[in-house]
């Protein structure tokens, strides 16, 4: 299986979001963020959830960039090296 590295989705700056609020309309980015942070949040101890098995190619970079914001709060919370997964420690 080829190697897929997605470290250009990585979140530099919160401020990045606000083009996805803009593009999408506040209420909708809202409630997708809310669906991706509990998503996140059922991941428990010890499991990686990968990027490329379960979410569109197209969601990607929105979905990585708030998986970033959600580790800012959650410090248990690590992307794999290649950013196409997420685990919690």
């Amino acid at each position: 299986m080829k190697q897929i590295n997605l470290t250009s989705y990585r979140l530099n700056d919160l401020s990045e979001l606000d083009t996805y609020k803009q593009k999408m309309g506040e209420s909708e980015f809202f409630r997708y963020r809310e669906k991706v942070f509990k998503q996140l949040s059922q991941i428990k101890s010890g499991e990686t959830f990968y990027f490329t098995r379960y979410v569109k190619p197209d969601n990607l970079p929105l979905f990585i960039k708030l998986c970033c914001s959600y580790i800012i709060e959650h410090p248990d919370c690590e992307l794999t090296n290649d950013y196409d997964g997420f685990k919690r420690l």
